[in-house]
């Protein structure tokens, strides 16, 4: 049985402490904590979390196929063309044909795209640094760079 060090429970702990021991449940819980902050600032923008990575990629590295983008962000084909459909309605990026590849659409960022995810990435880098907030700089860095390790 695992046992935690009393200074490691706090009574006003969000959590069941019988469940603190366990990686996956609190990279979980602390997953699902920042991207709700994040969904919630970026709602102005009409975006959330997961179609931030994709305009970002899009924005930093260019034109890609929707395969390509799906691959690299590691999301099924059915969850990329639902996240593309918004993204086009909304205006952020369009669908154009693939000079390389006649059956495959290659997805550009409109203009409005580009202001969004500049927009976009202000609050998220805001909302990760105020998450991140209890711990030290040096502390942040060793935590990104663990996380980075593991997957």
């Amino acid at each position: 049985m695992i046992v935690l060090a009393e200074a490691e429970i706090k009574a006003e702990w969000p959590l069941p402490a019988e469940l603190l021991p366990y990686l996956g449940f609190v990279l979980s819980k602390a997953t699902a904590s920042l991207q709700g902050r994040v969904n919630a600032e970026l709602a102005g923008l009409r975006l959330d979390f997961k179609q931030v990575g994709f305009l970002a990629l899009l924005y930093l590295q260019g034109p890609q196929s929707q395969i390509e983008l799906g691959r690299k962000l590691r999301i099924d084909r059915t969850t990329v063309v639902g996240v593309v459909d918004d993204l086009e309605a909304k205006g952020y990026l369009e669908r154009q044909p693939n000079p390389h590849d006649r059956r495959a659409y290659r997805l550009v960022l409109t203009p409005s795209g580009r202001r969004a995810i500049e927009q976009a990435e202000k609050i998220v880098l805001r909302t990760q640094e105020e998450f991140l907030s209890p711990l030290q700089p040096g502390e942040r860095e060793t935590l990104l760079a663990l996380l980075r390790r593991l997957i």
